[in-house]
């Protein structure tokens, strides 16, 4: 055997060693659609500072009593009563910036009524699950 038929088999050899520890390789992570799945999607998007997508996942673990529910009930009330604060709190500062501004406070109106009603919903929801 010449160096290059070597070098051709140890590249063979190589190839074929990774692509059979590609294919025997699992996916240990949680599967889809488990409560441990939506706590580590939980985990994931706060990270991330995706509270909303937070909130909907940790909805969804609470939804059923399971090993996470514990945990998760904390976590989202204390999530959707920030966020509805924060809705609050927007909807008032914006209030002061309509009397701020005398000439056409039309614009801020609209955003007020969002906020508040955003916050109105996130409310129900919180009384759901407390």
């Amino acid at each position: 055997m010449g160096p290059k038929s070597r070098t051709k088999f140890l590249a063979a050899a190589v190839i074929a060693a990774a692509g059979l520890n590609f294919s025997c390789s699992t996916d240990t992570g949680p599967q889809a659609g488990t409560p441990a799945f939506h706590w580590a999607m939980a985990k994931e998007s706060f990270a991330a500072n995706d509270y909303g997508k937070t909130i909907g996942t940790l909805d969804k673990i609470v939804a059923s009593n399971n090993d996470y529910t514990a945990r998760a009930m904390p976590w989202l009330l204390v999530l959707s009563s920030g966020t509805i604060r924060g809705y609050m709190d927007l909807a008032d500062g914006l209030e002061a910036g309509i009397r701020a501004k005398k000439a056409d406070p039309g614009g801020f109106r609209k955003y007020v009524s969002n906020s508040r009603a955003t916050a109105g919903r996130q409310s129900m929801q919180f009384a759901r699950i407390s």
